[in-house]
C-alpha cells in the first residue's frame, strides 16, 4: 500500500511523510496537527521516491477534522483519494480528489542511435514508433506521477538503450530527450541517458519572445550562443546536457552564432532566425562537432 507524503506550498524544497508504509486496510491512529494552509499531497510506494498520485494545492483547513482514504487499485489506474471533513457546527463532507495531470513528449537527440519505438509504462506508445533523430514528439496528457520510459532500438522488445523512471510536475510540462551516444561505454558520462527538460509555462513580455539552449552535442566542448555581429548573449559557457535559463528577447529576426566558450571561435553559424511575440523556444545543439554534422534545433513550447 503506498504511503502518504506531503510537501507544503510554502515551502517547496521540505517534503514531510505524513503516514508511512501503511498495508492495505490499515489505519494509522495517529492524529496530526498541521498549520492551516495549502499542500501539495503525494501518494507514494512506501519505502521508494516513486509517485502514484499528486495533487496540487489542498486546503486543509483550521478546526477541521480530515481523514484521508487512498482506494482503488494501481493495476487498473482506479487508485484516487477520498477526504472527509468533520466540522463540528456544519457536519461531516466528502472531497473526492481527481488525479493531477501533466504534459510529457519525447525528443530523439542521440545523433549514434538508430531509429527508436518509445515506451511508456510498458506499452509502446502509438505515434512514437520509428522515432528518427532529431525528431519530437507532440506533447501526451499523462497522470502527474511516476512513469517508467523505455527506449529501444525500433523493432525491439528487450535490451532497451534508455529504461528509466522520469517522475512528472503537474506545474510542469517535460521534454524527456535521448541524449548522449549508444556507442559510449558504460559509466561513460556520455553515454545515452534520458535528459528531462521543463517548462513552467512563463510567457514573455509583450513584444518579445522567450528563448533558452540546451547542448545535446556529446564530443562538443562548452559554447556560448549569441547573436551575430556584436548581440546580445543568449547562453553561456554551457556544456554537455546543460540547459540555460529562459531570457527574454525582442522579437525579430536574428543571425544566431554558436561559438566555444573558451577562445570564442565559432562553431556552427544559424542566420536568419525569427522570434515572434509570444514565442517560447528551446534551441538545441544537436549532432557532432568532429564531423561537422553540429546542428541547431529549434523547438517551440
Amino acid at each position: 500500500m503506498p504511503a502518504l507524503v506531503r510537501r507544503t506550498s510554502t515551502s517547496p524544497c521540505r517534503t514531510v511523510a505524513f503516514f508511512d508504509n501503511l498495508a492495505f486496510g490499515a489505519a494509522d491512529e495517529n492524529w496530526l496537527k498541521v498549520p492551516t494552509e495549502l499542500y501539495d499531497l503525494q501518494v507514494r510506494l512506501a519505502g521508494e521516491s516513486n509517485v502514484v498520485l499528486w495533487f496540487v494545492d489542498v486546503p486543509l483547513a483550521s478546526n477541521i477534522i480530515h481523514t484521508v482514504y487512498a482506494v482503488g487499485t494501481l493495476d487498473d489506474e482506479s487508485i484516487q483519494i477520498l477526504m472527509t471533513l468533520d466540522d463540528r457546527i456544519a457536519g461531516g463532507t466528502t472531497m473526492e480528489f481527481e488525479p493531477e495531470t501533466s504534459k510529457m513528449r519525447v525528443a530523439h537527440l542521440s545523433p549514434d542511435a538508430p531509429n527508436v519505438d518509445v515506451w511508456i509504462d510498458g506499452a509502446l506508445v502509438p505515434g512514437l514508433a520509428n522515432v528518427p533523430f532529431e525528431a519530437v514528439g507532440e506533447y501526451l496528457e499523462l497522470v502527474a506521477a511516476t512513469h517508467r520510459i523505455q527506449i529501444f532500438a525500433t523493432g525491439e522488445t528487450v535490451d532497451p538503450v534508455i529504461d528509466t523512471g522520469i517522475t512528472l510536475d503537474p506545474r510542469l510540462d517535460h521534454t524527456v530527450a535521448a541524449t548522449g551516444q549508444v556507442m559510449a561505454e558504460v559509466g561513460n558520462p556520455r553515454r545515452i541517458a534520458a535528459t528531462v527538460i521543463t517548462y513552467d509555462g512563463r510567457t514573455p513580455d509583450i513584444g518579445e519572445a522567450l528563448v533558452r539552449f540546451v547542448h545535446t552535442s556529446p564530443d562538443a566542448p562548452a559554447v556560448d550562443v549569441r547573436v551575430a555581429n556584436g548581440g546580445p548573449t543568449l547562453s553561456s559557457d554551457k556544456s554537455f546536457r546543460q540547459i540555460s535559463d529562459l531570457i527574454n528577447l525582442t522579437a525579430d529576426t536574428y543571425d544566431l552564432e554558436v561559438v566555444l566558450t573558451d577562445g570564442g571561435a565559432p562553431v556552427l553559424s544559424v542566420p536568419g532566425v525569427t522570434f515572434g511575440p509570444t514565442d517560447v523556444v528551446t534551441i538545441y545543439a544537436t549532432g557532432f562537432a568532429g564531423d561537422a554534422s553540429l546542428n541547431a534545433l529549434l523547438v517551440a513550447e
